[in-house]
């Protein structure tokens, strides 16, 4: 459909909102139909871990007792007949890539409107390298990890917090128990603020009603319905964020040829790389790691391929990591050529790319919407599975309260408020305002998410590799080479240790000075 001036294409009244609604219904329906075809082939153990959900439910420290029977038969004998085969590489490579598509990519058409496409190609590749290698360091470790607890008949899941207690000790765990929490209340909150300033503007609702909602009806649906109502949800929303995207890149790509190639090779072509450094407004690098960084999906993929197959876990963790940065700068690159037809997508006075979309003809918005609706759910469902999880446990354990035997009434009462303290503070924390969204989004790039995966995995790797001292006695330093997975050993470690502190104590630097 080729897309018209700005006053053919404005919605007004309520008729064209509810045609806009039912459209719209019509094809989420459409989508969810299409959710064994993407995801399907990839579960495991009753567990659907390509979608980004249940992939990072999988690779955190604490889930939901109601997860962990899978987790346990997961991890089975192997002389089970009724495994299945061995996973494929590809089919690791698209949990590791998964993984990374969530809420975060709706800010990145904000993000690149003011920079231009080849600066954010630039970054969005010198983040996808630091995200590699960290994610490969992190891999190397797992493995060393893993391979000691199988030799201790211990069978506790793998994530980032217990790879660090096991090779750097208490303290250190500590510290990313502390990041793991508010990187997940962050992530909450920014999905909540970006759903809610959706949402007021397609129907005109208030913002903090339409943020109190999407908060409480997504919080009611992931703690209360069974596990196989949220999977099967959550798997559906994948299929909608896949749909809508690949509707979007259809509909772009019919409707380009009615338009100037000088306007667009213009809007493209138009570069400011101030963005690329730390003293712009907005630092374009810490947003795009957050939105490329895969690291809850390493244990995932070790545990598939099993310790014998490193070789095949570096291809998954490589291959895997490409996909996004592709998604990522195909994704800024069809935001921009939207814009650029100037006023036939914009509603004047709003500067929010997304909503721009969204408020373009059918062909335009339906599949952003989509888009927006899948992005959204997927993150804030495993984010309230694995936030309510983490935090009634460790109440749970501060008190002194067990569950282990028949889940007492003080335990029910305790992990009941817990949870619905984890879904109230994004939204007293999203009362902030929709323009919260994207610093919030850098923040979490920059500090926790870069501390959990882009610290302490290359800092593990160079403990392991006896160069910043030894291990616990809990992971002995490997001898032979064959579980090393980074490309360039200790010299290309100590780099991504160096750019990860660099990182840190600049946007430290930045918090204290504003």
């Amino acid at each position: 459909m080729r897309l018209r001036g700005c006053q053919e294409h404005r919605w007004g009244g309520n008729r064209c909102r509810s045609r806009f609604v039912w459209v719209l219904l019509a094809a989420c329906s459409a989508s969810i139909s299409l959710h064994l075809r993407f995801c399907y082939p990839f579960k495991q153990g009753h567990l659907a871990l390509s979608n980004p959900g249940a992939a990072i439910v999988e690779g955190l420290p604490a889930v939901t007792p109601r997860l962990r029977h899978t987790q346990q038969g997961a991890a089975g004998s192997n002389d089970d007949s009724s495994q299945p085969a061995p996973p494929k590489v590809r089919d690791a490579a698209s949990i590791f890539a998964g993984t990374a598509i969530g809420g975060g990519s709706l800010a990145l058409p904000t993000v690149v409107a003011p920079m231009g496409l080849a600066p954010a190609m630039l970054g969005l590749i010198i983040a996808s390298v630091f995200v590699t290698v960290t994610s490969l360091a992190y891999g190397e470790v797992a493995l060393a990890v893993t391979a000691s607890r199988q030799e201790d008949d211990d069978s506790t899941a793998v994530s980032v917090v217990t790879i660090v207690f096991d090779v750097l000790g208490r303290s250190a765990a500590v510290a990313c128990s502390v990041a793991f929490v508010t990187q997940m209340l962050v992530i909450q909150t920014a999905q909540v603020i970006k759903a809610g300033e959706i949402l007021g503007f397609l129907f005109g609702m208030p913002y903090q009603f339409c943020c109190f909602t999407t908060a409480l009806l997504l919080g009611v649906f992931s703690h209360v319905a069974s596990f196989s109502v949220v999977e099967r949800g959550n798997t559906a929303l994948t299929a909608t964020l896949v749909t809508g995207f690949l509707m979007l890149l259809v509909s772009i790509s019919m409707t380009i040829s009615h338009f100037s190639w000088g306007q667009l090779i213009s809007r493209l072509s138009f570069a400011d790389w101030r963005y690329l450094s730390p003293t712009a407004s907005t630092w374009a690098i810490p947003v795009f790691v957050q939105m490329l960084m895969s690291g809850p999906a390493v244990p995932i993929v070790v545990g598939r391929l099993g310790l014998n197959r490193p070789k095949g876990i570096y291809s998954a963790i490589t291959i895997g990591a490409l996909i996004p940065l592709l998604i990522c700068i195909s994704w800024s690159a069809v935001s921009l050529a939207v814009t650029a037809f100037g006023g036939t997508c914009a509603v004047p006075d709003v500067a929010d790319p997304v909503l721009q979309m969204l408020s373009c003809s059918p062909d335009v918005a339906i599949p952003v919407a989509l888009v927006a609706i899948g992005a959204i759910g997927t993150t804030i469902v495993p984010c309230n599975l694995c936030l309510g999880q983490f935090v009634s446990d460790a109440i749970c354990t501060a008190l002194g309260v067990s569950d282990a035997s028949d889940m007492g009434d003080k335990s029910i009462l305790v992990r009941r408020l817990s949870k619905i303290v984890t879904v109230l503070i994004p939204i007293c924390l999203a009362c902030g305002g929709p323009k919260l969204f994207v610093p919030l989004l850098a923040f979490n790039g920059s500090c926790p998410t870069t501390l959990l995966y882009g610290l302490m995995p290359p800092v593990a790797a160079l403990t392991l590799r006896g160069v910043l001292g030894r291990a616990r006695d809990r992971v002995p330093q490997p001898g032979t080479q064959k579980r090393r997975l980074v490309p360039g050993g200790t010299p290309v470690l100590g780099l991504c240790t160096l750019a990860a502190v660099a990182m840190l104590v600049v946007s430290a630097g930045r918090i204290l000075m504003r």
